[in-house]
């Protein structure tokens, strides 16, 4: 099978019951084979946010709440939100990383090669292969976040929203009764744990090598790397 049709699977290809971190390994490992130089950085920073967000995804599963109100037709759709919340904490840390230590043209590269792996091709693919390119669009876009500038608010931020779409009541800010602050934390303390101790723990580094595989991918091809991925996606 090609290398395109790895990162870039057709829809059959994938399931709903296929692991994201499964589908992400594939595809880097596939990549890794046909350019292992250059793809080997791009793999050791996309695959562990996958697999970190699935580990923490998995985490909450055990406590999650039917959402009537949001997920009646589709009850999978649930765990694949807190997946994607998970994901969206873990690439604006990226982001964040990328933007302290980087160009803003490095930045953005990073930005524009990481995220489709991560968001379109694993965990959008591996719960919603089969829905049409107009419901699953609104998936593949990250929400902006601003103003907030620790791991620690963002992950505050981040319990709150899984604690939300996990079935539980949020006022003001914050779990709605006391007994869902342990939840809460966990929620939090998962996400911290990856950063801290998990895969992640050199995020700064990882961002780094990345983006000098990207620079020397261009100076020796003299063609964009964006370029390049884009032809493999279209």
């Amino acid at each position: 099978m090609s290398w395109k049709s790895w990162l870039f699977p057709s829809r059959v290809t994938t399931s709903s019951t296929t692991s994201p971190q499964l589908i992400a390994e594939q595809y880097i490992r596939a990549a890794q084979q046909k350019a292992s130089a250059l793809m080997e950085p791009i793999g050791a920073l996309a695959l562990p946010i996958v697999a970190g967000s699935w580990q923490c995804t998995q985490a909450t599963t055990p406590y999650l709440k039917p959402n009537q109100e949001r997920f009646t037709k589709e009850p999978l759709i649930q765990k694949a939100y807190i997946l994607n919340e998970f994901l969206y904490f873990f690439i604006h840390i990226m982001k964040r990383h990328a933007n302290d230590q980087l160009s803003a043209d490095e930045s953005k590269k990073i930005q524009e090669i990481v995220l489709p792996i991560v968001v379109r091709s694993a965990a959008v693919d591996a719960f919603f292969g089969h829905w049409p390119q107009e419901y699953r669009s609104g998936i593949e876009r990250p929400p902006q976040f601003s103003n907030l500038r620790v791991e620690l608010a963002l992950s505050s931020r981040l319990a709150l929203a899984v604690l939300d779409l996990a079935g539980y009541e949020v006022e003001e800010a914050r779990p709605a009764h006391a007994k869902d602050f342990p939840f809460a934390s966990m929620v939090a303390g998962e996400a911290m744990k990856i950063l801290s101790a998990g895969d992640l723990r050199t995020f700064r580094e990882l961002v780094a090598k990345a983006s000098r595989s990207i620079t020397v991918y261009e100076t020796e091809t003299q063609k964009p790397w964006t370029d390049f991925m884009r032809e493999f996606a279209a």
